[in-house]
């Protein structure tokens, strides 16, 4: 049997790409900070700012919900009254 010769291939190996993330940034006003340059205090205060916005938009969505719900069991009570 003849001898099978291997044959080499050679693949090209892709290079990884590391692609550099922007600093992540804050803006306060109408200037831009980067986080790394807060202090740890700012930071802080900056982190119960969100929290506290969410927590007010969470209060608004449900206060709507019991505005709605106030108004139809009025019209609920009404209609039961008319019966």
């Amino acid at each position: 049997m003849p001898k099978q010769s291997k044959a080499k291939t050679n693949f090209a190996t892709p290079k990884k790409v590391i692609a550099k993330r922007p600093e992540p940034t804050v803006t306060v006003g109408d200037r831009v900070y980067n986080l790394s340059d807060l202090s740890d205090e700012v930071k802080e205060l900056l982190s119960l700012h969100d929290e506290a916005a969410q927590i007010a938009a969470k209060a608004k969505r449900e206060a709507a919900i019991h505005e709605i719900a106030v108004a139809n069991l009025a019209a609920l009570i009404d209609r039961e009254l008319d019966n």
